[in-house]
């Protein structure tokens, strides 16, 4: 059975792995990883999110847009 995923759901099964790691602490103010990645260099993060895409379909899955 394939199963099919929206790129909102892509995104969000994307950023809870990244949020597994430890928070990211700048002074007293706590950052979930996910957020840093994509303001700090969002270049990275949708490379992150591709090859995170790539590994779902080669598990299986459908993914909107990047099939």
């Amino acid at each position: 059975m394939l199963m099919e995923l929206t790129e909102g759901q892509l995104i969000e099964m994307y950023e809870e792995a990244l949020n597994e790691g430890e928070e990211v602490r700048i002074g007293t103010l706590t950052y979930l990883p996910a957020e840093v990645l994509k303001a700090v260099d969002p270049i990275a993060y949708r490379t992150g999110l591709s090859d995170y895409a790539d590994s779902l379909i080669r598990d299986g899955y459908y993914v909107e847009g990047y099939n």
